[in-house]
């Protein structure tokens, strides 16, 4: 009867105790970049993400399919506005063909520390 007592009991706790984070997949890349600190590494899943300002050095590393994409032809992908930014390994679409921004905006004082070795888009 303990037994069954305690698993009820456990099971009531982890369903009303918040856990305090949340899931990589269910956050959205400027979320994951907002809370992280300058420094950290962030490795994304294969799947396709919003656009982003980055305003922290973080270094951002993708999957052989991930994507950051935007239709707004009125912002950048990418805007980062800091140094020390590396992106590894992602394809940044530009999906309005008719944009008067470009795919990535940078500034920052010092631009060398900007590192983006991105993947060029590859052809359907």
């Amino acid at each position: 009867m303990k037994t069954v007592f305690y698993s009820f009991f456990i099971a009531f706790v982890c369903l009303i105790v918040p856990t305090g984070f949340a899931h990589a997949s269910d956050r959205t890349l400027q979320t994951i970049i907002d809370q992280s600190n300058p420094g950290d590494v962030i490795h994304l899943q294969n799947k396709v993400y919003g656009p982003v300002i980055i305003t922290k050095s973080v270094t951002i590393i993708g999957q052989k399919h991930t994507v950051i994409a935007s239709n707004d032809p009125n912002k950048p992908v990418i805007a980062i506005k800091t140094d020390g930014v590396k992106l590894k390994n992602l394809q940044v679409d530009q999906r309005n063909g008719e944009s008067r921004k470009p795919a990535v905006a940078a500034s920052g004082k010092d631009l060398r520390s900007v590192i983006l070795p991105l993947r060029p888009q590859m052809s359907a």
